[in-house]
């Protein structure tokens, strides 16, 4: 059963050091078992099923949903997302001012804030390291594009001021994103070193407290949290990486949270109990099989245009996941203010994916190796993707990787394609700079090494009218649709389940769940 696997699957990682964790060191069974049944029979804990292991507890290293369902509960940034629609709210930061150049930004920080663990009170040293960190030349993040070029001057203990290279009228959703924009403590880092990995040090609303590999993360109230102590004492973000079983779960109230659930039958039996609340949200995330532009055959342009007119999106959409996504024409969701679907567009057609093929000396076909990854519904659509592709005569090698396995081949930019389906924040820029943007080139995520949109995005960036920006957003769209380097498959939505004695989980259109405001009564 069930419960019986969430009980005993128990060896907490009580903050156990790196090295320890790779000598294999393990606590007692006793102790976890007793502290496992101990969460069940308790209403001020909140269990948030996941599905899929947290690679890093690292905010500025590769993220995947479930590492941010946690960093944005251990850490904080300057300034936040407010979740029901998006804007954007200072957060660390208590007030700031611009130049009128719009080069200079002076950031004054809340006074006071205090790491986890005893680490002291957050400052603008901080501020600096954190970003430095992330622009390190010798380790730099996947996002540190987002700083290139910024100075970072601390000007006291709570001032500091951020000079960029360019003007950048986005430049504040680069400081609110859940990724390079987290502030770590410089003090915690340097004592622990390598530890920190595991063991991470935040001003969030919730403290880390254990992780056991495969099993669950554990979380502790901050009690002394700026915003105001969150009324749960402890989450649990648990591992049940199959949705039938995360149901059962669900149904036998083992956890409280279906997060970002995906099976359309699954969505369609909660919707129908009465005891189960089934929230959806459209996402600012767009699904993609990427096609790197690099790679013969599909460095020509034709046969990227040949595979879009042999997927049918449509019955993808309608049929696979039974109206639970939606189409988009361009690597933006409609949901998106700059989206546009005045761009070409490749709706489905054999005859003229053939015709393509053809003009492009492959009349015959080719072998085409599609990646994915090992987690649902990624592993699943490809294959009726695949199944389209092979009826105008390609041949289709799917290839499915575990999680880490995936990110570090897509981080060695060597893959001839992949599935993608990029987490974002309301800001086009973030989106459309990671995957088809130089700057997004391996370690990132654009492994379709595609920069013909470069100039355009770079205009975009730059322009501080919003109707200027946003045409200038729209002509890279139609660029990027007349080049294909991508395939957009599907908009994506959020769905979330769950039971009637929970009240208060915010979920972002970008893909995590927040449980600050959360109360859960069983």
């Amino acid at each position: 059963m069930i419960r019986s696997t969430l009980l005993c699957r128990g060896l907490l990682r009580l903050k156990l050091p790196a090295a320890a964790l790779a000598l294999g060191a393990i606590v007692s069974l006793a102790p976890a078992i007793e502290l496992a049944r101990a969460y069940a029979e308790e209403n001020d804990v909140l269990r948030i099923r996941i599905g899929s292991d947290v690679i890093s507890f690292d905010p500025h290293r590769p993220s995947t949903i479930e590492n941010t369902s946690v960093a944005v509960h251990v850490y904080d940034g300057l300034f936040g997302y407010d979740l029901t629609d998006m804007s954007i709210e200072p957060r660390l930061a208590e007030s700031h001012s611009v130049s009128e150049d719009g080069l200079v930004y002076t950031i004054k920080l809340r006074e006071g804030v205090m790491f986890h663990g005893g680490y002291g009170e957050m400052t603008a040293h901080d501020v600096k390291f954190s970003f430095e960190r992330v622009m390190d030349p010798e380790a730099p993040s996947p996002w540190a594009k987002e700083f290139d070029g910024m100075t970072i001057d601390v000007e006291d203990d709570h001032t500091v001021v951020l000079t960029l290279a360019r003007p950048n009228a986005n430049f504040l959703h680069s400081l609110s994103s859940r990724n390079q924009a987290l502030i770590l403590s410089r003090k915690a880092i340097e004592e622990m070193g390598e530890d920190w990995i595991t063991n991470p040090i935040g001003t969030g609303a919730y403290e880390f407290s254990a992780w056991r590999p495969g099993d669950r993360v554990v979380l502790a109230a901050n009690d002394d949290y700026f915003r105001g102590r969150p009324a749960i004492d402890r989450l649990e973000l648990v591992l049940i990486p199959e949705e039938t079983s995360a149901e059962i779960a669900l149904l036998n109230r083992e956890i409280d949270v279906f997060f970002a659930l995906q099976g359309p039958e699954i969505i369609e039996r909660l919707e129908a109990n009465a005891e189960i609340n089934v929230s959806q949200r459209p996402a600012l995330i767009s699904c993609h099989l990427v096609l790197n532009t690099t790679v013969p055959p599909l460095d020509n342009v034709l046969v990227r245009r040949a595979m879009a007119h042999a997927v049918n999106r449509e019955s993808l959409v309608e049929n696979f996941f039974r109206g639970t996504k939606v189409l988009t024409s361009t690597p933006l969701t409609p949901e998106y203010v700059e989206y546009t679907d005045d761009v070409p567009q490749y709706p489905y057609d054999p005859d003229k994916a053939r015709e393509l093929l053809a003009e492009a000396g492959f009349a015959d076909g080719f072998d085409f190796r599609y990646i994915t990854v090992a987690l649902s519904p990624y592993d699943q659509f490809p294959v009726v993707v695949s199944d389209d592709l092979s009826r105008v005569g390609i041949r289709v090698d799917l290839t499915v990787m575990e999680r880490a396995t995936y990110g570090a081949a897509r981080a060695s930019g060597t893959l001839p394609s992949a599935t993608t389906c990029p987490s974002n924040s309301p800001n086009p820029d973030t989106l459309l700079r990671a995957l088809v943007h130089s700057d997004g080139f391996p370690p990132g995520v654009n492994t379709a090494r595609y920069a013909g949109a470069d100039a355009l995005l770079d205009a975009a960036r730059a322009k501080q009218d919003p109707d200027k920006r946003s045409k200038l957003y729209h002509e890279a769209q139609r660029q990027i649709m007349a080049d294909v380097p991508t395939i957009p498959l599907y908009a994506d939505r959020l769905f979330t389940a769950t039971h009637s004695g929970v009240e208060g989980v915010m979920t972002s259109a970008a893909f995590w769940v927040d449980a600050y405001g959360a109360t859960v009564n069983r």
